[in-house]
């Protein structure tokens, strides 16, 4: 005889059992849900930490680089004032301390024929050596001091030269009309312009010197100094 409250004692034993069995494995899923979230998380810190690592280097080699940039742009920059100061200085003495405004007249006593003496004049730039390296008279000029010395002189006897030339209130003895003409004829891209700015000379003026020097130089050297090339 089937017993009704033993069939309902058993049908109460297996849904507890199927209770019991579908808690544990909630609970186990809850748990495995709980290691996958840690795992994440983990995972998550790990990418950030390497983010953050690889920006501080970025940050650290660019503040390097703009370092190495200053120092650099620190060094172009004292090369560059060093070549320019020295630039400064050559075109001041080429252009100024070595032009005919720099020149000093001497008179000295000078021995000639039958123990008699007479005086002539000399002419020199303090910034000019007699060698013959950059810093010379002839580098500046083409002639030696000594040569100079010697057209001056002579051209003081000239009738053309006549000693001197007074234009405009200004007097331009003969030493300064052969250096302006030489200096023109060394220096021709800024000759007339130191001439002009230093010694008030005007271009007309210029012109007029440079063609009685050259006109001169025919007339007095032209049998003693100059010499022809000879064809064979």
């Amino acid at each position: 005889m089937f017993d009704i409250k033993e069939w309902q004692a058993i049908t109460h034993a297996q849904q507890r059992r199927m209770n019991n069995s579908t808690n544990i494995y909630n609970d186990t899923n809850i748990h495995d849900d709980s290691s996958d979230d840690i795992s994440d998380d983990s995972g998550d810190d790990n990418e950030t930490n390497s983010e953050e690592l690889e920006i501080s280097r970025v940050a650290e080699m660019r503040e390097q680089a703009m370092t190495l940039h200053a120092h650099l742009a620190r060094a172009y920059n004292v090369k560059t004032l060093a070549q320019n100061i020295r630039i400064v200085d050559e075109l001041q003495h080429a252009c100024f301390l070595r032009s005919p405004a720099y020149f000093q007249e001497e008179k000295r006593m000078r021995d000639i024929f039958d123990g008699d003496q007479n005086y002539e004049w000399t002419y020199s730039n303090p910034n000019l050596d007699d060698g013959t390296g950059p810093n010379s008279f002839r580098a500046h000029y083409r002639v030696s001091r000594n040569t100079f010395n010697i057209i001056v002189n002579t051209f003081q006897n000239d009738p053309e030269f006549d000693g001197s030339e007074a234009m405009d209130g200004f007097i331009y003895p003969v030493w300064m009309q052969v250096a302006v003409v030489l200096w023109r004829l060394s220096n021709t891209n800024f000759g007339s312009t130191i001439a002009s700015e230093a010694l008030n000379i005007s271009q007309s003026s210029f012109d007029r010197f440079t063609e009685k020097f050259l006109d001169g130089m025919l007339r007095s050297f032209m049998n003693t100094a100059i010499r022809w090339p000879k064809t064979p």
